[in-house]
């Protein structure tokens, strides 16, 4: 990808696409910027664990016959969440 720097303030900035924000989680905590012999790097920082997708999650869970203890959902409903609904 080929990009071009952007005056930000009294900076200078980059815009990075979205799918290589979400591909590379940056948007989860700080980024690390690492000066290298050819050019710079731009990482998530090594002190944020790696994240795990729904599906791997919940393949996780079944696996382990986990029940999720911090679910933010357990004990929140009422009454008419126990019968069907009819339109």
């Amino acid at each position: 990808m080929e990009t071009k720097l952007i005056q930000i303030g009294n900076s200078k900035g980059l815009r990075l696409p979205k799918n290589y924000i979400a591909q590379f989680a940056l948007d989860k905590g700080k980024i690390e910027i690492v000066i290298e012999k050819d050019g710079i790097k731009i990482k998530r920082s090594a002190n944020i664990p790696p994240l795990e997708t729904w599906e791997e999650l919940f393949k996780r869970a079944e696996v382990d016959n986990e029940i999720a203890d911090h679910d933010v959902f357990d004990g929140v409903g009422n009454e008419n969440d126990e019968t069907d609904w009819t339109w």
